[in-house]
């Protein structure tokens, strides 16, 4: 080897998807959800944005998805630490709002995140985790008037995070 010339290993993902959540209902529907889309085998849930932080120190999941409610606001810091922490890792925010959508979506800045509307039609939100694990762009804040769901957006170019070459 070259003096000055190192081997870096890629991040290998896992096949797992990760929920951080409180609700014990909305971690099983969506694991349910989760078990039917590949590359997920597992899905392994935690309560808040420190106990996230130590499992990325962990391993690296394929999906993260994060109930805006359990991280409050401390959303910043958590999409900040999945974007240093696990760099290859797709995210999806679930916003208890359609503010906190925009919130998220105005944070996302390198194409592996999203945000949608809890209570989005399941196959709206089926969708926007498989386009996330493909590498798109997913969905933008709802039209005014239509403040329950969060709509895909049309014609957009799909976002990829940056290759390292």
């Amino acid at each position: 080897m070259a003096i000055g010339v190192s081997m870096i290993m890629p991040e290998v993902l896992e096949d797992v998807a990760l929920l951080v959540t409180r609700s014990r209902d909305l971690a099983i529907g969506l694991a349910a959800l989760l078990l039917s889309v590949p590359p997920i085998r597992n899905v392994e849930r935690t309560a808040g944005a420190e106990l996230l932080r130590q499992r990325l120190g962990q391993a690296r999941p394929a999906l993260i998805i994060v109930d805006a409610g359990a991280v409050g606001s401390h959303m910043p810091e958590v999409l900040k630490s999945i974007r240093e922490l696990s760099p290859l890792t797709r995210y999806l925010v679930l916003g208890d709002t359609v503010s906190d959508v925009r919130e998220v979506q105005r944070l996302v800045t390198n194409g592996a995140g999203a945000a949608i509307v809890k209570g989005a039609d399941p196959k709206q939100l089926a969708g926007a985790i498989e386009r996330l694990l493909t590498g798109a762009s997913v969905t933008r804040p709802p039209a005014a008037g239509n403040e329950s769901r969060s709509q895909p957006e049309r014609g957009a170019v799909p976002r990829r995070a940056p290759a390292d070459d």
